[in-house]
């Protein structure tokens, strides 16, 4: 399933050819609607997520999935007491509990305010740390906290799993509906966006949308026709990486979507930059490897994309808050919106089934869930941004902290000893479960958030030493804040690479190379790391003879095995995911493959165009959905896809206003290019499928 940067980074390039063209473009007020409509039926992923029912139904299961999490990040709240009775004593209350957000924050916020006034180095600066030396020494508290966060996140690692694991291939309950039974208005709101009359749904908001005469509706519905484009074009392409639909293996899904989210995002905006030079992206090393080199492009950590659909004066304090106290989350969303959602919904697939929480308050939970996991994913408000390669040490500070002896342990306050993580042992070529590198990334931040606690110390020391008549050892001072600085961003991507291995936020762009030696065949052909783009983000040969792999088995050796290749047999009749052999994922967003001329030219090649039947684009194409449906019902494909997003949102958003869209699977399960289907007989699956009546 295509992530939602994909998504926006594939509705920049249509707005950018747009503008080009010189035909019209949402107005600058109006873009938050079009960037919420380009997260499409990725909406259903947390429709509902209300925070007041918590993991209990009709909740989304990626909501249940997240919600450990989420809770650890959010803290609980105060408690009050009750006062006495006649008849009973009055009970203490409860202070709140600050979540590990919180404490993040408090911390980087501290550790910024000591580093200035330690490069400020004059009296004044002086003054204002002896003044503060409680904010100092308060920060040995937080850590303390932090590290206990820390150890609960250790016993979330397998619970975790499971939870994944428990809530089945499509996140549908019972786990029957992840088989696509019948009737799809029963299905989880989620499986209904992607899966069943996917053409109607975007009619029905598209005319209601131009016929309301109000902007922002229209520009949400141009939003949506830029994100049907890109799950019908980029989907069989996931699929292919992944070895399944989302049907069979969500997780690993939702895993593989956020590192091709970092590719995606870092080419565009790669490209975008050198682009202003006259220069090009191109691959080397048989294709393998671009120039600009990976480690060079921009990470989407700090691309902010949550920004481009705040409204109503949502924030991460007020979900986290309603997350924390179980209480509904603020409408945040207007009215003539949900309206428009709500009555194209119905005039879709009719009354939602009681029970599916696919109403008003669903929608606006939907939006406020979206917006919080976008902004923990591309936010520097959440994490810092700082890949490995770029933490420089501090200079003239010597090769260690002053707290940390020579074998690299550090002796905390009251005589606990961090020791260093020891290196894993095993071959480096083969990936580990989730699990397990879970384990080891724990290890990491441990002595990460040791360091920063053995540095806030000797901080506090050396700060309640000053006295009016001795100038402060600034050097001295500044080196412990900047040793101080490196293991808080240390322990900030552990964090971060923790969440990337529990598939709920992109790698950075430096974790995406390969080592070239050890791909030769002298170096043994061996993909190191296993994690690389050539392993997450290149599409398999379009000649697999294992796709797809079936639904992902309830009772493996290990449950957190989303990032490994599925070994569950193959679901027949067997399909081809992606037609195109061993491919980036530029071929799916634009199709433009870029040759230097070593002259201060390019030449470029449109590998994916724009896939027509006669005149019309494939997409678009009754004729062509037919020829699809009467093969699908035989358990047969085309094998073709419909050519790049790109070109694909364009041709939609120039089709004429009274054109029906047409219902393809925005899975594209079971193959590429299927229409919208179910099972036939619940008893036999797989087996016969029939199309959607």
């Amino acid at each position: 399933m295509t992530g939602i940067p994909t998504q926006f980074a594939i509705a920049d390039l249509v707005l950018e050819a747009r503008r080009a063209a010189g035909m019209p473009v949402p107005a600058s007020g109006d873009m938050p609607f079009f960037y919420l409509g380009a997260v499409g039926a990725k909406l259903g992923d947390f429709l509902p997520a209300r925070t007041e029912f918590r993991a209990a139904e009709p909740n989304s299961r990626v909501f249940a999935a997240w919600l450990p999490i989420l809770g650890l990040l959010a803290g609980t709240p105060a408690i009050p007491g009750t006062p006495a009775t006649p008849t009973t004593p009055a009970t203490p209350g409860t202070p709140a509990v600050p979540g590990l957000y919180a404490n993040l924050s408090m911390l980087r916020q501290r550790l910024d305010w000591i580093r200035v006034l330690t490069k400020q180095a004059d009296l004044p600066a002086k003054l204002e740390l002896a003044a503060n030396l409680d904010k100092i020494e308060e920060l040995d508290g937080t850590i303390t906290a932090m590290r206990t966060q820390l150890a609960t996140v250790a016993t979330l690692a397998p619970t975790f799993a499971l939870v994944v694991r428990s809530v089945g291939g499509s996140a549908t309950t019972p786990a029957g509906q992840r088989w696509k039974l019948r009737p799809a208005r029963r299905w989880r709101a989620r499986d209904t966006l992607h899966g069943s009359k996917t053409g109607l749904f975007l009619t029905e908001v598209r005319r209601r949308a131009d016929a309301s005469g109000d902007s922002r509706l229209r520009a949400y519905a141009d939003g949506m026709m830029v994100a049907y484009a890109a799950q019908a074009c980029g989907n069989p392409f996931l699929n292919g990486i992944v070895g399944a639909p989302r049907r069979n293996h969500w997780w690993r899904h939702q895993w593989l979507s956020n590192y091709v989210d970092t590719w995606v995002w870092g080419y565009v905006e790669k490209r975008r930059q050198i682009r202003a030079a006259g220069a090009e992206i191109v691959f080397n090393s048989g294709g393998n490897v671009p120039n600009p080199t990976l480690p060079t492009w921009d990470n989407v950590c700090c691309a902010e994309l949550h920004r481009r659909i705040t409204m109503g004066g949502i924030d991460q304090n007020s979900v986290f808050a309603a997350i924390s106290a179980g209480t509904p989350l603020p409408p945040r969303l207007p009215a003539a919106l949900i309206t428009l959602w709500s009555d194209s919904y119905q005039a879709a697939y009719g009354t939602p089934a009681a029970g599916l929480g696919i109403d008003a308050a669903g929608i606006q939970s939907a939006y406020s869930l979206t917006w919080l996991t976008l902004w923990m994913s591309t936010s520097t408000g959440f994490l810092s941004c700082h890949p490995p390669d770029q933490i420089n040490l501090p200079d003239s500070c010597g090769s260690r902290p002053d707290w940390v002896a020579i074998d690299g342990s550090v002796v905390l306050p009251g005589g606990t000893v961090i020791r260093p993580p020891q290196p894993s042992t095993g071959s480096v070529s083969a990936l580990e479960t989730a699990s397990a590198i879970a384990a080891a990334v724990l290890g990491i931040a441990n002595y990460a958030i040791g360091n920063v606690a053995g540095g806030a110390a000797m901080l506090a020391g050396a700060v309640a030493l000053l006295d009016d008549a001795t100038p402060p050892d600034w050097d001295k001072l500044s080196c412990h804040a900047e040793w101080l600085a490196v293991y808080f961003a240390n322990f900030e991507n552990a964090l971060r690479d923790l969440l990337v291995t529990a598939a709920l936020v992109p790698p950075y762009t430096v974790q995406l190379p390969h080592n070239e030696i050890q791909l030769t065949p002298m170096g043994g052909g061996q993909v190191v790391p296993p994690t690389a783009a050539l392993n997450t983000c290149r599409s398999r040969s379009g000649l697999e003879q294992g796709y797809p792999r079936s639904v992902w088995s309830q009772a493996p050796a290990n449950p957190s095995n989303w990032t490994q290749y599925p070994t569950e047999p193959v679901e027949t009749p067997r399909q081809v995911s992606y037609p195109a052999n061993a491919v980036w994922p530029l071929h799916f967003v634009d199709g433009w493959t870029f040759t230097d001329n070593n002259d201060g030219t390019y030449t470029s090649t449109q590998v994916n165009p724009l896939v027509r039947r006669n005149i019309t684009p494939a997409l678009l194409s009754a004729q062509e959905w037919q020829e699809r449906a009467d093969r699908a019902v035989n358990g047969n494909s085309l094998e073709r896809g419909f050519g790049n997003a790109v070109d694909n949102a364009l041709a939609l958003l120039s089709a004429d206003p009274t054109m029906n869209f047409l219902d393809w699977d925005l899975d594209a399960d079971r193959g590429i290019g299927w229409p919208t289907w179910t099972w036939r007989d619940p008893s036999v699956q797989p087996g016969t499928i029939e199309l959607e009546p």
